[in-house]
């Protein structure tokens, strides 16, 4: 039975709520997911999109050694916006130091993250954000869609099994080249045409976050 529930699936995304409750995080869970999913079908694309773990590096690197294919998480906004947007525990800083740990812990491994438009960055800051993490090595991100994250994968498991056929992976990696400068092109594109300025508040407003909005 279980193994008819994949036999239309090559790409799977797991993710959950913050696990602060737990010591790890959650990453536990996310590996035993990870690695049950890999037992019904070896060959199936697991990507997990996952909290920062407060920071915990052990948790970062027992998920990836699961048999992850995609380590997904989310700066969320700009550097800037950050302690607006997100929990206090969480910050830009540390959801990078999460995602290079999580590149550097196994070759191949492929990171992706997440931004929100229309809170207030701008142009500048965003480009910011992108070349931060590319050099990190980020290679994805959520808008750019799972269709080029797939072709990744592929190319690094031919590469890692020593596979001699390069010749379509190279062609893979070509348009994953060429897919990516659309996205972000893209992605500064919606940027500029929908940027969403933040409402006028009234003066008797109690809403810490808008009069912040309000006096920029």
């Amino acid at each position: 039975m279980e193994e008819a529930l994949f036999n239309d699936v090559d790409y799977i995304v797991v993710t959950s709520v913050d696990r602060d409750d737990l010591p790890d995080g959650g990453s536990g869970h996310f590996t035993e997911t990870v690695k049950a999913m890999k037992i019904l079908k070896p060959d199936i694309m697991v990507e997990c999109l996952t909290s920062d773990f407060r920071g915990d590096i052990k948790a970062v690197s027992t998920l990836v050694h699961s048999g992850l294919d995609v380590f997904a998480h989310n700066v969320e906004t700009v550097k800037r916006l950050q302690w607006i947007v997100r929990d206090p525990w969480a910050g830009y800083e540390q959801s990078l130091i999460v995602l290079k740990h999580a590149k550097l812990s196994k070759e191949g491994m492929i990171t992706k993250t997440s931004i929100m438009l229309g809170l207030g960055e701008t142009d500048d800051e965003l480009k910011e954000a992108m070349a931060d993490l590319r050099a990190i090595g980020v290679q994805s991100s959520y808008r750019a869609g799972e269709l080029f994250v797939k072709t990744m994968v592929k190319k690094e498991r031919a590469k890692n099994s020593g596979n001699k056929k390069s010749l379509n992976s190279r062609r893979s990696g070509q348009t994953v080249s060429h897919y990516v400068h659309i996205v972000l092109r893209a992605v500064l594109s919606l940027h500029t045409l929908f940027l969403v300025k933040p409402t006028p508040v009234t003066d008797d407003s109690t809403d810490s976050r808008w009069k912040w909005f309000k006096a920029k």
